[in-house]
């Protein structure tokens, strides 16, 4: 029996990360906010800075953008891409070289994931669905990828109650 066909761009794809989860993720990361927004608008970006994904932000360097004003070794930046068409995303975050928490389906057997998040970050499979349209949580399992760190590997984060500690 074949699986369901697949609808890639049918759904919206410019929901807004809810804020609770972005708080969580801070604490996580240790940090007071983002440096950039990878893939948002004005309307739902999640850093003062941001590249819209309108402006294409998978051609723009990202690696460039390491040379901000204040240069520090905890700026991160969000990455809640169009789950459209992952693949590229992940490929740029694994290219990068810089740190970048990025949001998306827990889909571990996909090729996008073997080739480019599991050798390239630490993830976090989240335990807890986000609403991202305030009428339900999310359908499907999600993961947060943390690029540009030492660390690989994997855990289960109950993002709603826990932030795990490096002791």
């Amino acid at each position: 029996m074949a699986p369901p066909r697949q609808k890639p761009g049918k759904s919206q794809q410019d929901y807004e990360t809810p804020p609770e989860l972005i708080e969580a993720v801070l604490r996580l990361l240790g940090v007071e906010e983002f440096r950039m927004d990878l893939a948002a608008d004005a309307s739902n970006t999640k850093a003062r800075n941001y590249i819209g994904v309108a402006g294409d932000s998978l051609s723009v360097e990202w690696g460039d953008l390491a040379e901000w004003e204040q240069p520090s070794w905890n700026q991160w930046c969000w990455l809640n891409p169009p789950f459209a068409h992952i693949l590229p995303w992940a490929r740029k975050c694994a290219e990068s070289g810089i740190k970048v928490a990025f949001l998306v389906p827990a889909s571990r057997g996909s090729i996008w994931y073997s080739e480019w998040v599991e050798p390239y970050c630490y993830v976090f499979d989240l335990k807890g669905r986000p609403s991202f349209d305030g009428k339900g949580p999310y359908p499907k399992d999600l993961m947060l990828c943390l690029y540009g760190t030492r660390f690989r590997g994997s855990s289960v984060w109950d993002w709603r109650r826990e932030v795990p500690r490096a002791d």
